[in-house]
């Protein structure tokens, strides 16, 4: 009877040995895939890792390149007055959004940040960025942003702009945005990141970013004229770019978008006796020479001191899909 039972439970027991095969064949390959997965994992951290270390040794990107020439943080920049002081690196953190050296940019914005606190915003642009630091602080590994620390510290941007374009005139970004960190929004009613993200970056060769505020500036017999004759001639404006400008037709708040080429306009020694004079020169007050420097950006980079008022207004600046 117990050799009839088991000879009729038979098939029903072959049955289960085959499914438990197949359940425990399948649990035995789901773990082989998971550790061979674990294990490329591993391998790609690791190589990401030496990458990285590599990466911050040499500083070989728009976050770290020190200067074109490969000049140490301790050397300076030759100059027809006073050595430019040299500006050093204040950490060494990296952020993966920001290309390699090696794969130039067709976008970089150049911020100018007097304190941290006011960079918070610029990582949001997920543009290639790099911040110049005006200011005594130092920023901790914490920070997600690339700073260069430069001296002595100024009370405006321009130290930062020239700044860069000495650092990196031989291997500059097509198109190079000049932004000021301390106000996070645009006039108020776009987050400024966002209004960054939505300017017509490579349609114009030049052009400030306020698109509101069209002036004419230092005419003949106006009370800035005089002071604006006395930078125009210290500054060795009157020998590089010729006779002083009846008047000056431009947009205020100083901040822009230039092409490579337009930079490139003006030797890499123009920009050096220019930084030189503005951190040396006494004769008028740092904020007045700012002033008049944020009023010529555009004479500097090739447009007429004559500049008509943009014809599209907010639309040459913006992408106008936005509201």
């Amino acid at each position: 009877e117990y050799m009839g039972s088991t000879a009729m439970r038979s098939p029903y027991s072959k049955h289960v040995r085959l499914l438990w095969s197949y359940v425990s064949l399948c649990f035995f390959g789901c773990v082989v895939v998971y550790l061979m997965m674990f294990d490329s994992l591993q391998l790609t951290e690791t190589n990401e890792i030496a990458r990285m270390a590599t990466f911050n040794q040499t500083h070989n990107d728009y976050r770290g390149v020190q200067t074109l020439s490969n000049m140490s943080d301790s050397a300076t920049v030759p100059h027809t007055k006073q050595d430019i002081p040299p500006r050093s690196m204040v950490n060494s953190s990296v952020s993966s959004d920001l290309p390699l050296y090696h794969a130039e940019p067709e976008r970089l914005v150049v911020v100018s940040v007097k304190s941290v606190a006011d960079a918070y915003w610029v990582p949001q642009i997920s543009l290639p960025h790099i911040l110049y630091l005006d200011s005594a602080e130092v920023t901790g590994p914490q920070s997600t942003s690339f700073f260069l620390h430069i001296q002595p510290q100024t009370k405006t941007e321009i130290h930062a702009f020239l700044r860069f374009i000495i650092d990196y005139y031989h291997n500059l970004p097509r198109n190079v945005g000049f932004i000021n960190a301390q106000t996070d929004t645009w006039r108020h009613t776009i987050p400024k990141y966002q209004f960054i993200k939505d300017l017509k970056w490579g349609d114009h060769s030049f052009f400030y970013l306020d698109y509101r505020n069209f002036k004419k500036l230092f005419a003949t017999g106006s009370q800035d004229r005089v002071n604006f004759e006395l930078f125009w001639e210290q500054s060795g404006f009157i020998h590089s770019i010729g006779s002083t400008p009846m008047y000056i037709n431009t947009y205020l708040g100083g901040e822009f978008v230039v092409k490579k080429q337009r930079i490139l306009l003006r030797s890499k020694e123009f920009y050096e006796s220019l930084l030189s004079w503005f951190l040396n020169q006494q004769s008028i007050s740092e904020e007045v020479a700012a002033d008049i420097l944020r009023a010529v950006w555009g004479v500097i980079f090739g447009e007429p001191a004559s500049a008509s008022a943009y014809g599209e207004g907010k639309c040459h600046v913006l992408v106008c899909s936005r509201p």
